[in-house]
């Protein structure tokens, strides 16, 4: 089997940094992408930051992990 991982700490980890959670499942690519996507939100104006920011928690909850 393939390393096991929790989703409530993967969805805490991208609730303290976009990108994290994905990055502790083992996308790190996919991680990096929602941190940079998310910072970029967050500049561009807060409402689409909080947006995607939701959506990186719940993608880090879900799915499989690279193994």
């Amino acid at each position: 089997g393939g390393k096991k991982w929790s989703p409530i700490i993967a969805m805490f980890l991208s609730l303290l940094i976009p990108g994290l959670g994905q990055m502790y499942k083992g996308q790190v690519i996919n991680g990096l992408v929602w941190l940079v996507l998310t910072a970029i939100g967050y500049v561009a104006f807060i409402v689409p930051g909080l947006i995607l920011h939701l959506l990186c928690i719940v993608g880090a909850g879900t799915g499989n992990p690279n193994k």
